[in-house]
């Protein structure tokens, strides 16, 4: 055991501050989905309304809660790029922070092993590349460990400590739908471990749930679905179970290649914390099981490592629990800290990565995106060219341009020059619900489809005639949900019409087109 005296936690903290300093200005770079995002955050504090194309309103991004974050304070600085990273590096500095003041405090005494794991965090490939890239990653790590905090922190009274967590479980949830799966065990655990009735249970999370319930209700008002449109754009793809279950495999197989260090991490927690006498342990290892269960349910992603940071980071809480209070008999030095070593000699080494790095190669439809950006739109990289920024044009745009991959800075750039249509339906709520084009090479999250002429007719000169009746009537219902005035009431009629499940099926069925 090391004695952690003042001078010592001092040093510990400080050199853990600067290590995590130093990561974020080695790799921070921006992901060409970040600036989907960020477009979208333009148009909104500029005035346009949260579009991508002008007068479509459409929820391009899976992420409210950050984009509502990056809105805020873009709309003070006026700045899109800079202001991503700040915001990124203040939520992963603080998460970490957090994580480092709960499990070594002053006077403590810890086992070594801790110290090499805290630390280990830095030879996460996945954790590292994600600390920035501009996307939602970041605000996750702020949230998990703020909830995890609540959840091990005893000092607080157990109606106050109920409200605030069910309020961060709400913000982990509007950071990602997905992550409902995640704490949805632990929710559970609450529930059975307090001593209120189900009444007062419901009662002490009524300020979580509401403001869920306003962001559903403003999304399904607004948007016309209360799901973001990559949600019919990435699910509506028509393959069988087993080549999605595939891609998950091989998702996750990756990560086992390309980042032992994630890798073995979140296996230990996994097992650790189900053999933890702490049920808050266990139903966050739980989730951590539902969670990697819904990657490979869903086919896992074409961004290497990303879906397993949150897990991963959370797997560290779990297992620094387990050392600190001997909590599981699996976990010791003898077994995972020679293994941690091992994958961290072997695995990749994100605090030697520099202004050259650079990686293009794709495996099997799963890239590593920093690598594959980086030269572009790493802060560091010599090469550095962040798009400039336009404002819609207001003027009738009647120029189309079909893109699928890198539609993000693309979009950032040409706003005010074509109407954007992104094939893989992942800006565009009517190609999101057609069909994908069935294609031999496809990949997670790049789900093309063949654009109906008709569509193209329309948006150039606002000409109607689509053969099919039923994609007509689906066109000219969406068309009204997103660009009618908000109050229209025919708009709020069709809203209806398309969250009727059985209505919604009957049009996905619809193959009348031969482009479709």
């Amino acid at each position: 055991m090391i004695k952690l005296k003042e001078k010592n936690l001092i040093f510990f903290r400080l050199l853990y501050v600067i290590l995590a300093s130093l990561i974020f200005f080695k790799t921070a770079w921006l992901s060409d989905d970040s600036f989907i995002t960020l477009n979208q955050v333009w148009n909104f504090i500029n005035g346009d309304g949260i579009v991508w194309n002008s007068s479509q309103r459409v929820q391009a991004f899976t992420h409210p809660l950050w984009f509502l974050l990056l809105s805020i304070v873009s709309f003070f600085t006026k700045e899109l790029f800079l202001t991503n990273l700040i915001i990124s590096f203040i939520c992963s500095i603080t998460s970490i922070l957090i994580l480092f003041n709960l499990f070594f405090k002053k006077n403590s005494s810890v086992p070594p092993e801790s110290l090499l794991i805290v630390f280990s965090i830095f030879c996460s490939k996945a954790f590292t590349d994600y600390f920035t890239s501009g996307l939602e990653n970041s605000l996750s790590y702020l949230l998990a460990s703020i909830f995890i905090y609540l959840t091990l922190n005893s000092k607080y009274q157990e109606r106050l400590k109920h409200h605030l967590s069910f309020i961060i479980l709400a913000c982990c949830f509007l950071n990602r739908f997905d992550f409902a799966l995640l704490f949805l065990p632990i929710t559970f655990n609450y529930f059975k471990n307090s001593n209120y009735s189900f009444s007062q249970f419901i009662k002490s999370s009524w300020i979580g749930a509401t403001i869920v319930l306003l962001w559903l209700i403003f999304s399904l008002f607004y948007f016309g679905s209360i799901f973001p449109n990559t949600f019919y754009a990435k699910m509506n793809h028509g393959y069988p179970f087993l080549s999605i279950l595939k891609k998950g495999m091989l998702y996750s197989l990756n990560l086992i290649q390309r980042d032992p260090v994630t890798f073995i991490t979140i296996i230990f927690g996994i097992t650790c914390g189900l053999n933890s006498k702490n049920s808050s342990m266990k139903s966050l290892a739980i989730g951590i099981f539902f969670y990697w269960t819904y990657i490979l349910y869903s086919g896992g992603g074409f961004m290497q490592g990303r879906f397993f940071t949150l897990i991963y980071f959370i797997s560290i809480f779990i297992i620094l629990y387990c050392l600190e209070n001997k909590s599981s008999h699996l976990i010791s030095l003898k077994y995972f800290a020679p293994l941690l070593i091992i994958c961290a000699y072997l695995g990749p080494r994100p605090i030697l990565s520099n202004s050259s790095y650079n990686y293009g190669k794709i495996r099997k439809g799963i890239a590593d995106e920093r690598g594959v950006y980086y030269q572009r739109y790493g802060l560091l990289s010599k090469n550095r060219s962040w798009p400039i920024v336009n404002r819609i044009d207001n003027k009738e745009i009647r120029l189309t341009k079909i893109k699928c991959g890198g539609m993000g800075a693309y979009g950032l750039k040409n706003k005010d020059s074509f109407i954007l249509i992104d094939n893989c339906g992942l800006t565009d709520p009517f190609l999101s619900r057609l069909n994908v084009k069935e294609t031999n090479s496809w990949r997670i999250g790049h789900l093309e489809r063949v654009v109906p002429q008709a569509y193209l007719n329309y948006l150039k000169n606002l000409e109607f005639n689509f053969h099919d009746d039923r994609i007509s009537s689906l066109h000219s219902m969406i068309s009204s949900i997103v660009s009618d005035p908000l109050f229209e009431t025919k708009r709020l009629i069709n809203i209806a019409r398309l969250n009727l499940p059985f209505i919604y099926k009957y049009y996905l069925k619809s193959q009348g087109e031969k482009t479709l």
